[in-house]
This record gives C-alpha cells, sequence and structure tokens, in this order.
C-alpha cells in the first residue's frame, strides 16, 4: 500500500502521475506484488483509493541513502477514486499503519486485503 500524503508533498492525490512510491525504509520482496494508492485531498481527512499498481522494482535513492523509490507497471487510476473513512476494515489498517512514516507499508491482513480488493471491485462498476 502506498500513502500519499499532501501535508508532506504539499499536492492531494490528484496529481501524482506516476506508478509508484518514496519510502524511508526498503520493503522485503515486494517485487510482483500489487500496491494499492491510497492518499488524500488537500485540506480534508478523507482518504480515498484512487489506484493500483504491480511493483517492478525497488531502489535506493542515489541522492538520498535512507529514501527508497518504489516503482510499478501495469498499473491505472479509478476513473471514480473510493472514499475508505467508514468501511469497517479501514480504521483497523489506518492504526496499524499509525506513525510509520515510510509512505509504501507491507498489507498481510487479509480483512484488509479483501476490503481493498471489494472497493477495488466498486471504483471499477463506477
Amino acid at each position: 500500500m502506498t500513502y500519499h500524503n499532501p501535508g508532506t508533498t504539499g499536492s492531494d492525490f490528484t496529481t501524482v502521475k506516476t506508478f509508484g512510491a518514496l519510502s524511508t525504509k526498503r520493503v522485503r520482496d515486494i517485487e510482483g506484488d500489487m500496491a494499492w494508492m491510497i492518499g488524500r485531498k488537500q485540506d480534508t481527512s478523507d482518504f480515498y483509493l484512487f489506484g493500483r499498481f504491480r511493483v517492478a522494482a525497488q531502489r535506493q535513492d542515489p541522492a538520498n541513502a535512507a529514501s527508497f523509490h518504489v516503482s510499478g507497471t501495469n498499473g491505472y487510476w479509478f476513473k471514480s477514486p473510493v472514499l475508505l473513512n467508514d468501511l469497517p476494515w479501514f480504521a483497523d489498517m489506518k492504526r496499524k499503519a499509525a506513525g510509520s512514516t515510510a509512505g509504501f507499508h507491507a498489507v498481510n491482513d487479509e480483512d484488509v486485503l479483501d476490503g481493498l480488493r471489494a472497493a477495488h471491485v466498486e471504483a471499477m462498476q463506477s
């Protein structure tokens, strides 16, 4: 899962143009995994699932040894991003990721994965 934070980046998720993420830590064995793109708009506490991509590579940033770039392929933006705030699994996912500044998180919880898949289906139907 990637998280686009407008407080850190200065822009909301609608400005994202690449399938990828910056992270402050390396995530092991993610090549080939699905990355779910979650973000907020400026000046709101609403979280949206706005796209997904397949992780192609992960590399250390040559200009900053504490930063890693996750890049992807076979991705797409959802025409209608899905509001996540009130979905039953989302509060638990947010709690587990709280305080992390990594920007990219491995998701191993089946309830969360099922929720992301269902939100994906909803996005594709709208």
